[in-house]
């Protein structure tokens, strides 16, 4: 509904813009022209914004003629990242290999399959990574199935015990979410992590 109402509003602000300057029709701007609020005072500059960033933004740009965006290669700088990421794309990106011309000389490189870790693979590299935090004391392994300091209304553990790993309450409390479907506060998981950490 609001959408509308803005198209509508845009609309208005657009039919009485022309209507006022027959001279030239109003460039069509990203966002449209309704809510540009914000004017740049800079005499000369007819530049208008929805915010007041982007009136900073053009500000240190146009006027103070800031460039924070320096290309690590050849140290030409830019006022916009984007600009920067444009640059380094068309300047200092080697172009793709030609396709090949047909020649017999040529030598054909097989296709070499990437290495699996069978550690990788099979979760002992996880396993190992986590027994090392665990001994470190720097994280706690998930409680599930053996919620009783944290949720009341779950009784006797009826499961194996969970291998995951966590050292921040936020990973626990989506872990348990995602793996084990159980919902939990994020004060009761807080303080649950708290207990146990200062258990140790």
């Amino acid at each position: 509904m609001k959408l509308h109402e803005q198209q509508d509003a845009e609309a208005a602000f657009d039919a009485a813009a022309l209507s006022e300057n027959d001279d030239r029709p109003w460039k069509k701007r990203r966002g449209g022209n309704f809510g540009r609020e914000w004017k740049c005072q800079v005499e000369g500059c007819d530049k208008e914004f929805k915010s007041e960033k982007a009136l900073t933004t053009h500000f240190n740009i146009t006027h103070l003629g800031r460039r924070d965006f320096q290309c690590s290669t050849c140290e030409q700088t830019f006022g916009y990242k984007h600009l920067l990421q444009r640059h380094v794309a068309k300047c200092h990106t080697t172009p793709s290999e030609p396709p090949s011309s047909g020649d017999e000389d040529e030598e054909i490189q097989p296709v070499v399959p990437p290495q699996l870790d069978i550690g990788a693979i099979t979760g002992v590299t996880y396993t190992r990574g986590a027994l090392e935090k665990l001994a470190a004391t720097t994280a706690l392994r998930c409680p599930h199935p053996d919620l009783h300091g944290l949720d009341p209304d779950l009784g006797i553990p009826t499961s194996t015990p969970c291998e995951y790993v966590f050292s921040r309450a936020y990973d626990l409390r989506r872990h348990l979410q995602a793996t084990h479907n159980v919902v939990l506060d994020k004060e009761v998981v807080l303080r649950w992590v708290q207990r146990v950490k200062n258990a140790r």
